[in-house]
């Protein structure tokens, strides 16, 4: 449900709305960094999705249930990438799945 009324300190919906489709493409980069087991995009991924986490709070006067959805997606990516991001559980992923569970 969108809020006709939302007021922005700086910006509108529409230019946000660019924003978020522009951390959007940055995170798919990173993530297919991560996948690949490079620790720079693990870190590249990290900041994008804490900046994803600061921009939907700009979001939360037009959107209030979802940005808070997003946000706390955001918040398990982010654990994630910083646990479980480690260069040895991306080898163990690629050589034998099952041995990355059990490393755990």
């Amino acid at each position: 449900m969108l809020t006709t009324n939302a007021h922005y300190v700086f910006g509108t919906l529409h230019w946000w709305g660019w924003v978020t489709l522009i951390l959007a493409f940055l995170q798919l980069f990173a993530a297919a960094g991560v996948l690949l087991g490079n620790q720079i995009a693990r870190w590249f991924g990290v900041a994008v999705v804490g900046l994803n986490a600061i921009a939907q709070m700009f979001f939360i006067p037009a959107y209030p249930w979802w940005s808070l959805v997003i946000i706390a997606v955001d918040v398990v990516a982010l654990y994630a990438l910083c646990v479980y991001g480690s260069r040895a559980n991306a080898d163990a992923f690629w050589t034998d799945p099952d041995e990355g569970a059990r490393a755990s």
